[in-house]
């Protein structure tokens, strides 16, 4: 089954990645065994374009790639139809079954139909060699799944992970996650993967961030390749993307629309209004992203940020600490919750924590910290009793803005 979520035809970099993920699809076909593979990273790094690439890679090879969810993986005949079996056993049939990526619902209210050995069956008698694909792992902490449900997850990923040799066909478990992921896991009981069994996603390397956005001008938005503006809008729009691939994606869409509406030519006019409109998704994005988090609460966040000017990183007791200088213990918790949940902070070695997006950070201190407040002095000047000088003309004329400065702070002026 395509897995389409997310992601997009134009495709640079990542190239050792996929290597990895080669050499690693290779060995397990050679020893026929049951074992996961893990891409974990934050928001918008690229997560499921990447798997869409390693299914692509295992479907060239004679592998199938079925889509699994939590409720597909609690309900043994839902999962059985998916893999391509009847619910009758002798019989095969190969079908695809339309399974959404992410269960949107409340997982308490799912119904639980599963028996281990008949799962364990069921995995034995898989036809082909085959990768099971999960989206948004980290919804295996998701705190609505109930002890039961909890309990039967722990033995299918038990059953999955842990490189059950000599198979009649070999299974990987690709799984996609937040930089939580692995710790969740650890609470199911899942050993740590072994280390060319994850990779750890973060942002694109210079050289092919600007490759994705020549080819989104020159091939999607059909821009002439020999047009004298191409390199700098390649410049301009690379310093607001920081090479997250989500960021490519918002600006490149923003692009194609507005010079579908307005012409391919490239000029700075264009290019003023382009950026405007891509910071504005960027910062929606971010909003999103924050869900949950009031305004004053980020605001608070922002000031701690801004009080450790040159350490990207922190520990959770040092947040929640600040946090409870003007919040309860247990809210200051809970908005660390948050901020974990929804994928604004990932856990990096040694317990430490930052900020999942690089740039998110610069929106936080942008938009949330608090300005210093003028002095008496600064808001307005003492009189003085002495003549006031007229300026020259020289220096009462304001400089003239060259025609190439960029100012987006104006918005854009469609």
């Amino acid at each position: 089954m395509p897995i389409n979520r997310g992601s997009h035809p134009i495709f640079h970099g990542r190239n050792q990645e996929l290597d990895d993920f080669q050499f690693f699809l290779n060995e397990i076909e050679k020893q026929k065994t049951r074992t996961s593979f893990l891409i974990q990273g934050s928001p918008g790094a690229g997560k499921t374009t990447l798997a869409q690439k390693c299914s692509d890679l295992a479907e060239k090879q004679g592998w199938q790639v079925v889509v699994m969810n939590i409720p597909t993986l609690l309900h043994l005949k839902e999962f059985r139809k998916a893999v391509g079996r009847e619910p009758r056993w002798k019989f095969w049939r190969k079908r695809q079954v339309k399974i959404p990526l992410v269960y949107e619902g409340t997982f308490s209210s799912l119904q639980i139909n599963f028996d281990y050995h008949t799962f364990v069956k069921t995995l034995n008698a898989i036809h082909c060699p085959t990768i099971l694909y999960f989206d948004e792992a980290q919804r295996l902490g998701d705190a609505s799944l109930t002890t039961a449900q909890k309990r039967i997850l722990s033995d299918v990923l038990d059953e999955l992970h842990n490189q059950r040799k000599n198979a009649k066909h070999p299974i990987i478990f690709l799984m996609n996650g937040l930089g939580r992921t692995e710790k969740i896991l650890k609470e199911y009981g899942i050993s740590r993967p072994a280390d060319e069994a994850v990779i750890y996603l973060k942002a694109l390397d210079q050289h092919s961030e600007r490759n994705i956005i020549r080819d989104y001008l020159v091939k999607e938005a059909h821009v002439s390749i020999n047009d004298p503006q191409l390199n700098h809008w390649i410049d301009q729009i690379s310093e607001q993307t920081h090479g997250w691939p989500s960021h490519i994606t918002s600006y490149a869409n923003t692009f194609m629309k507005y010079l579908q509406k307005h012409g391919t030519s490239l000029n700075h006019e264009k290019l003023k209004n382009v950026l405007a409109l891509g910071t504005q998704k960027r910062y929606h994005y971010y909003d999103q992203r924050c869900e949950g988090v009031e305004p004053e609460d980020k605001k608070k966040i922002a000031s701690f940020l801004v009080k450790r000017p040159h350490q990207n990183t922190f520990t959770q007791k040092q947040l929640t600490f600040f946090l409870q200088k003007s919040l309860s213990k247990e809210k200051s918790h809970q908005i660390f919750d948050q901020l974990l949940r929804h994928g604004c902070i990932h856990r990096i070695t040694g317990g430490a924590y930052q900020i999942a997006i690089p740039s998110m950070k610069d929106w936080l201190l942008e938009t949330y910290s608090i300005k210093p407040t003028p002095t008496i002095s600064q808001k307005t000047p003492q009189r003085s009793h002495s003549k006031t000088i007229k300026p020259s003309r020289s220096t009462s004329n304001s400089k003239k803005k060259s025609p190439n400065e960029l100012d987006v702070s104006q918005g854009p002026s469609i």
